[in-house]
């Protein structure tokens, strides 16, 4: 890591001083495998997260000192991530001596977007030991919870899972890591960019037909992502959600019959992002699409094999999607500005028809449900079913319902 001071010239000409600090990047500090270790068959059951990936248990040990930690196993990330909580509870830390950006997905409000590294002697689960591990701090108590209810601590990325041949079957709820590769299935086979190898299973690929883009395979993730330019060439959407916000729109919809490695999934949930400097060029595969497959993985041989499994999961709408557990309502409701107003910050459209008719992007909320929105329990504002909104634009100022409700219909995945 290092800092240093430059100087910068703003609109009105005054000299301002800028801290700058220069980050490490895990590709360029782990580029040799460490100590790793197969035991039990190299079986290591596997737990469902909160949103259906997959968290296994481990033992993490430094200088003596062993904790118990729930980890997801995401092969669309680079790093290893542990929570604060987790290495405070540690008397003795490993520094590593390395600071490294952390991602938007693990960005605390409020704090540093920096992290430092730890060395731990060893992760040990029930069917292997890496040694000399290196996990990167989060800003969080905890990365949320397993289906049962109980807390997971960080992730696993392919700096582990690069270490051996691996099978990671959502079907079994196993992540099974082998010797070699050369009982792996033969079909199905697809070829991994060499050029990111082994820190990104990333590869060019064609889906129903009409579309080719380079995309990450990401066991972290539910939902696949398309390039907006990818995304408007899709000609079989079901049902299309966006939701609008100042400078970007977020698309989410279901492709039907979608087509992939000669095997065809009745129904996926795909999200894109729209805004006017959009240099994205990679999509990623989630697992509401692996979900249906078992993944076989060869990082040394630049492969991946998928292979097909009958199973049969609970079904969901695109509501699920878009808003998880809770109903939506159609809007976002945000404090903003120098004069601190509340506005409206999203909208939702169902199919090209807006959920609101008269309400727009920048309308001033002044009251909600008579009440000034500063006296609103915002922590509880998903329990709220119906409201009234008394809402501004320029000189206008109007009333109009709200409804918390299943607005988003369509078939099931």
């Amino acid at each position: 890591m290092m800092s240093f001071g430059e100087s910068c010239t703003s609109s009105n000409n005054k000299k301002i001083n800028v801290s700058i600090t220069r980050c490490d990047s895990w590709e360029n500090v782990r580029k040799n495998k460490e100590e790793f270790i197969i035991k039990n068959d190299g079986i290591t059951p596997m737990e469902t997260y909160s949103t259906g990936t997959f968290v296994i248990n481990a033992k993490l040990v430094c200088r003596e000192e062993t904790k118990t930690v729930k980890l997801i196993v995401d092969t669309g990330a680079i790093q290893n991530l542990i929570s604060s909580k987790v290495l405070n509870s540690f008397t003795n830390l490993n520094s590593s001596g390395n600071t490294f950006m952390l991602s938007g997905t693990f960005v605390e409000p409020g704090k540093s977007t920096n992290s430092k590294g730890y060395i731990f002697d060893s992760l040990e689960t029930e069917g292997f030991i890496s040694k000399n591990i290196m996990f990167q701090e989060i800003y969080l108590d905890n990365c949320g919870y397993t289906e049962s209810g109980e807390v997971v601590d960080g992730v696993i990325g392919m700096d582990v899972l690069r270490n051996k041949p691996f099978k990671f079957s959502p079907g079994d709820k196993t992540l099974t890591f082998f010797d070699s590769s050369k009982n792996f299935p033969k079909e199905n086979k697809i070829q991994l960019n060499k050029k990111n190898i082994p820190f990104r299973l990333e590869s060019k690929i064609k889906f129903n037909d009409n579309i080719n883009t380079n995309v990450v395979f990401d066991t972290g993730a539910m939902e696949s992502y398309l390039p907006y330019k990818k995304f408007c060439k899709i000609n079989n959407l079901e049902t299309h959600v966006i939701q609008k916000y100042k400078n970007i729109s977020i698309h989410y919809a279901l492709i039907k019959d979608f087509q992939f490695i000669n095997q065809k999934i009745d129904f996926i949930p795909i999200v894109s992002n729209q805004q006017k400097m959009d240099f994205s060029s990679i999509g990623t595969i989630g697992m509401y699409v692996f979900r249906n497959f078992d993944l076989y993985v060869d990082t040394d041989n630049c492969n991946l094999v998928l292979e097909k499994r009958e199973l049969n999961y609970p079904k969901k709408t695109l509501s699920y999607v878009v808003g998880g557990d809770y109903l939506m309502n159609g809007i976002s409701i945000d404090k903003e500005g120098t004069m601190n107003q509340y506005k409206i910050t999203m909208i939702a459209s169902v199919n090209n028809k807006p959920v609101y008719e008269n309400i727009q992007l920048n309308d001033i909320v002044l009251k909600i449900d008579e009440k000034n929105p500063d006296e609103i329990d915002w922590e509880n504002w998903y329990d709220i079913k119906q409201c009234t909104l008394l809402l501004q634009r320029g000189e206008q100022i109007f009333e109009e319902k709200i409804y918390r409700h299943e607005f988003i219909f369509g078939p099931m995945f």
